[in-house]
């Protein structure tokens, strides 16, 4: 006969993830002489999977062995069932159940350089590049394991790109269109790249900026991209709500390309928020080849967050030197993001780290939505001051 011992459940730690953990279960059935079977469901959210497995030994083995995973997904009301086999008759055994929730990837651009010499002119020549990138083989074993979003930025056309649907994007889009945007959620309006997503109580907004890019009007998103957002932030009801923009919304770099460039356009989305109170909006960004957090204060007395990451394949370049909205500034060293925000406290908390390559914490930034909303500030009937002040109120 076989004795099982002790039953408890280690969640994995996500990168962004909705804080999951067993709604039902374990239980154990089908016992025998040489194996056991233990269902179990996890309080999932869609679209999300999630993976469990068991790991086992006989007493006195602290290593044992671990299951094949199960999968449990909406289709099966996340439960699933972990199957452990080829135990010997007659002995104790202890077991844990392994949960991971699954970890959501976000990609902020520039995942080819189409313009490195010689530079991509053709479409087959775009087509090339992404298969040249997506063939090597720890980029392929990143991408069979966790979901990822993904935008473009400027290299996937041409450096700085912003001469609109001419010339190389007719020939840069459909090969985007081929490799990547096929695989994330359906855009906001058919046709075009930006779209949202949900993961759990967390919404998300991914803008393409460089589609609509004219800086003789003075426009990163053109109008119906920023209509669309506006439209988002007002709709959504999620605790936490991502902008997520490929350039960075700091205008720390003072460079032309990132939102320093559209401080009218910048400043008409920051209002939109302050003015309509909304609560939990974050700033995602990349694009700058160093790590960065900002609070954003030129909003006041509305607190922005902005989380920026190092490029994950990329060479990392010396940041400048930090201003009065800096939180944390990386060095010349590859760092990158991860974010746990947990929904069920109240009120709901972002864990924002920054770690190095090895997975070492290098900072952490604890928040709650309290720290971006003062909701007494406008209980009070703050109103919104002029577009203008925001846009040139920067360090």
């Amino acid at each position: 006969m076989i004795s099982l011992l002790g039953v408890w459940v280690i969640c994995a730690g996500p990168l962004l993830a909705a804080g999951a953990t067993l709604s039902h279960g374990p239980m154990v059935g089908a016992v025998s002489d040489v194996g056991v079977k233990i269902w179990a469901r996890v309080g999932g959210v869609p679209p999300l999977t999630y993976s469990l497995a068991a790991q086992y030994g006989e007493v006195g083995d602290p290593t044992g062995s671990t299951s094949s995973s199960v999968t449990l997904s909406e289709e099966g009301d996340f439960t699933g069932t972990v199957e452990i086999a080829g135990l010997e008759s007659g002995t104790d055994h202890w077991f844990e159940l392994l949960l991971n929730d699954v970890v959501v990837l976000l990609h902020l651009g520039d995942s080819i350089y189409a313009d490195r010499e010689p530079p991509a002119t053709s479409r087959a020549e775009f087509e090339a590049r992404y298969k040249l990138n997506f063939d090597e083989s720890n980029w392929r074993a990143l991408m069979r394991e966790i979901p990822s979003f993904m935008i473009w930025d400027d290299h996937e056309i041409e450096n700085n790109w912003d001469e609109g649907q001419t010339g190389l994007y007719l020939e840069a889009r459909p090969a985007f269109e081929e490799y990547v945007a096929g695989h994330n959620p359906e855009p906001r309006v058919p046709g075009q790249l930006y779209y949202d997503f949900t993961v759990g109580e967390v919404d998300f907004f991914v803008l393409d900026t460089r589609t609509f890019r004219d800086p003789s009007t003075a426009t990163m998103l053109g109008s119906t991209q920023l209509v669309e957002l506006q439209s988002w932030l007002a709709a959504s009801t999620a605790v936490f709500k991502f902008i997520v923009s490929s350039v960075q919304w700091s205008t720390l770099s003072q460079n032309a390309d990132t939102w320093f460039g559209f401080p009218a356009e910048r400043g008409e989305i920051f209002d939109f928020v302050r003015t309509n109170g909304i609560r939990g909006v974050v700033l995602l960004s990349g694009d700058r080849h160093w790590m960065a957090l900002f609070r954003h204060e030129a909003v006041a007395p509305y607190f922005l967050y902005e989380f920026s990451s190092s490029p994950l394949g990329a060479l990392v370049d010396e940041a400048p030197p930090p201003d009065s909205e800096t939180s944390f500034l990386g060095d010349a060293s590859r760092a990158f993001l991860t974010i746990d925000a947990d929904t069920t406290l109240s009120p709901a908390a972002l864990d924002v780290r920054v770690v190095d390559e090895t997975g070492t914490e290098l900072f952490l930034l604890s928040l709650t939505e309290d720290d971006i909303f003062d909701a007494a500030i406008f209980a009070d009937g703050f109103e919104s001051g002029d577009v203008s002040a925001w846009s040139t109120a920067v360090p």
